[in-house]
């Protein structure tokens, strides 16, 4: 697999024309996302993980841009991605793609979000690196399964690279 031509779209993708049913969908995807976090913020793993980086969270002695939901506690943008991307998918309400077999909102979303947050990227930037996320992760998915998931789980490994695109993508040159 190449991987030249994703980091070139994700690159692109700051200036690129977009059509508007991708940022519909897009819209619907973050919306999914916050749907699945707020109730999974709630349960383990992500009030364990809450407690053991509580040196890292807003009023406990941590500062930082990025949101914890659905308490609204500030910290660093790896901490909120960390815990919000648990968050999400602990529930199992969040959106799968059937054919990469892959949940990409929960590492896509989760670390896009907390870095416009902590960056202050405007809404534009974050939903065009939400776009990137997923267009890349989810065409590596594709080719990695289902093969791939026999041993691995495609959210943990291809969402790594989803979280990355969509961190790195929007923001211009």
């Amino acid at each position: 697999m190449a991987l030249r031509p994703f980091a070139d779209y994700a690159a692109g993708i700051a200036t690129a024309d977009l059509p508007d049913e991708a940022l519909h969908a897009a819209k619907r995807c973050v919306i999914d996302w916050f749907a699945s976090v707020l109730p999974g913020g709630l349960q383990p793993p992500a009030t364990l993980l809450i407690r053991a980086y509580a040196d890292s969270i807003g009023s406990r002695g941590g500062s930082g841009g990025a949101v914890l939901y659905p308490s609204g506690q500030r910290t660093d943008p790896r901490t909120a991605a960390l815990i919000n991307g648990a968050a999400v998918h602990t529930i199992e309400f969040d959106e799968i793609y059937r054919d990469a077999l892959y949940h990409l909102g929960a590492p896509v979303i989760s670390a896009a979000l907390a870095l416009a947050q902590a960056r202050g990227r405007d809404g534009n930037g974050f939903m065009r690196g939400v776009i990137a996320g997923y267009e890349i992760s989810s065409r590596m998915g594709v080719v990695v399964n289902p093969a791939h998931y026999k041993f691995w789980n495609t959210t943990g490994t291809i969402g790594t690279f989803g979280a990355a695109a969509a961190s790195s993508a929007g923001f211009g040159r």
